[in-house]
């Protein structure tokens, strides 16, 4: 009787000169030792399962066909796949395969963009929906996108990074300390510039665990660390923060300007202002008071619903007021504002008419809304990412105080008290330096925001940096010129052979009169002359940006003082994006993730584009 032949050889095929079989499905080779196929079979079972398990499935129908009913077994055959089928199905894609690599990639990146835990490749219903869609393709395991991926794709993104910053004169940081659900302190910190082509860049740099106590000191030394890891410390001028007194502290260690956040300061205008305002603080407290009784009572929702309809009102949810941020009693005053008749016949057929507020009250309301609107699209403006927003400091305090200017005061104390605030907290803004220059630098606004002759004081500290820029373009010679010019042995030259010439005093003279004149011809004072005689552009139709890039060469030394100031935010608000974010990684589901993952998962988030 002859012996049986094994399964492996419908899926290998021996190689010349004994001892390795050849795989049919990947071209692997696999050293057998003797006649055993238990190599072969160990590579079938771990590579393509599949195969082997189609490859069974058929063999035992054969083995069972004599004397077995013929329809039995076509019944049989139709409940298995086709062999070519199983083979393509069992064709994983190699590891060195471009397709693998690719979705690989795929994989790291949606976890990065979308906040999701490691542990999705092992979720049935992922690797379902992965395997229909390609059969071939094998979802890389939690622990390999962790501990190989992640620093892989980290370091790569990071090095291109690394690439841009080198390729700028000067680099902002806004930076922000915050608590995780797990009440562990972080700070982030985010870099922005002005790329060669004068296009605003902004990365995430870091997401630093914070162990020690908040003070000024400690703060300074992990920033310190981060910006030696980056190479970036000579370049950071700027730390743009909250108004917190510990990281101003850090900013005045690291020997950096330091910008207090624009929106922090409006928010505290805001809050302030509110807070001092009796008749408001009041009505703020008996609007929250019928908002938590809808949003706590399914009932009265309902009720409110039916009411809704027969108003013919929006049916739109109450908005409550949230302590820390004032734009949500904006918010609920609006809301409530638009549904008070239904609100108001709801609170009466539930026998609530206590909490019902009366036209009055809606009126005041309003007022509120109306005081507090330019505040929330001052703060939505001056948080973008894509536009300077340094430049608008001073335009948009104004256009405040022109705003509550118009506003009737009488029997409205709110009014009143947001003007006070706003020239208390900002009433050095026009006296420094960078951010009056910044405005100036932008040529949608020039001298337009400020009172004529104002500017003289600023103007004049520019003036002396645009010279010292011009002055280091003078003593930096082209990489042509470089290139040209060899590296003399100062032994073997000779002096050169000068011939005499009837024009060599006067020419001379010309290069006397050119040292003389050349500061006057090509000096700041012409540079900034002709820059505020050219109109200024219009700020809806020419970003400031990209009019410097077409001007760059027209004004070589303000071009260069534009670069050092317009990049700066006028907000820590890109750092505070970041909260939300992290407070969605570091969950219950991903308790157990490295600080140095959460670290590099945030920064892939912000900047794998």
């Amino acid at each position: 009787m002859s012996q049986k032949k094994s399964i492996v050889w419908s899926l290998f095929v021996k190689c010349d000169g004994g001892g390795f079989a050849q795989c049919k499905l990947c071209n692997s080779k696999i050293k057998m030792i003797g006649s055993s196929t238990s190599s072969l079979m160990k590579h079938i079972k771990a590579k393509h399962p599949a195969a082997l398990e189609s490859e069974t499935a058929v063999t035992a129908v054969a083995s069972t066909s004599t004397g077995t009913n013929e329809g039995s077994i076509a019944a049989v055959r139709r409940q298995q796949p086709k062999i070519s089928y199983a083979f393509e199905k069992a064709n994983v894609y190699s590891r060195d395969s471009s397709k693998r690599k690719t979705l690989d990639e795929c994989v790291m990146r949606m976890i990065s963009r979308d906040i999701q835990p490691f542990s999705i490749v092992e979720d049935a219903g992922f690797r379902e929906l992965v395997h229909n869609l390609d059969p071939r393709y094998v979802l890389p395991n939690r622990k390999k996108l962790s501990s190989q991926y992640l620093p892989e794709t980290y370091t790569r993104i990071a090095g291109k990074v690394k690439m841009q910053m080198e390729d700028t004169i000067d680099i902002a940081l806004s930076t922000d300390i915050w608590t995780s659900r797990k009440t562990e302190g972080y700070l982030t910190l985010t870099a922005h510039f002005i790329s060669s082509e004068w296009e605003l860049k902004s990365f995430v740099l870091n997401t630093i665990r914070i162990r020690n106590s908040h003070t000024g000191e400690n703060i300074k030394s992990e920033i310190e660390t981060a910006l030696d890891k980056w190479g970036i410390k000579h370049k950071v001028s700027t730390l743009v923060t909250d108004n917190a007194a510990n990281i101003a502290s850090a900013a005045e260690l690291l020997h950096v300007r330091h910008v207090p956040c624009f929106a922090h300061t409006l928010n505290l205008i805001v809050k302030d202002s509110l807070k001092k305002s009796a008749e408001v603080t009041e009505l703020i407290k008996r609007v929250k008071a019928i908002v938590s009784h809808f949003h706590h009572s399914v009932k009265a929702s309902d009720k409110l619903q039916e009411a809704q309809m027969q108003y013919g009102v929006a049916e739109h949810k109450l908005i409550i007021d949230v302590e820390k941020r004032w734009n949500s009693t904006m918010s609920m005053f609006r809301r409530y504002a638009e549904q008070h008749y239904p609100v108001t016949a709801t609170l009466c057929l539930m026998s609530k008419a206590e909490l019902c507020v009366s036209d009055d009250d809606v009126t005041l309301m309003k007022k509120v809304v109306e005081a507090l609107e330019p505040f929330e699209e001052a703060t939505t403006d001056m948080s973008s990412e894509t536009t300077p927003t340094l430049s608008k400091m001073i335009p948009i305090v104004n256009m405040l105080h022109m705003h509550l200017s118009i506003l009737p005061s009488e029997n409205f104390p709110l009014v009143s008290q947001l003007q006070g605030e706003l020239r208390r907290r900002f009433i050095n803004l026009r006296e420094s330096y960078f951010t009056s220059a910044a405005t100036l630098l932008d040529p949608c606004f020039k001298r337009i925001p400020f009172i004529e002759g104002s500017t003289t004081r600023t103007e004049t500290r520019m003036s002396g940096h645009v010279r010292m820029h011009l002055q280091s373009d003078e003593h930096q010679p082209s990489t042509s010129e470089a290139e040209a010019q060899p590296n003399p042995d100062p032994e073997s030259q000779e002096p050169p052979t000068k011939t005499r010439c009837i024009w060599d005093k006067f020419d001379q003279q010309v290069e006397e009169a050119r040292k003389r004149t050349a500061p006057i011809l090509t000096g700041p004072t012409i540079e900034m002359r002709r820059y505020f005689e050219m109109p200024v552009v219009k700020r809806n139709e020419v970003k400031s940006l990209e009019w410097w890039r077409e001007h760059e060469l027209l004004f070589p030394g303000l071009s260069k003082e534009a670069k050092k100031l317009l990049h700066i935010p006028a907000t820590s608000v890109p750092s505070e994006r970041i909260f939300s974010k992290t407070g969605e990684l570091i969950s219950a589901k991903r308790s157990c993730l490295k600080e140095s993952s959460v670290d590099k998962l945030i920064f892939l988030n912000k900047n794998w584009k």
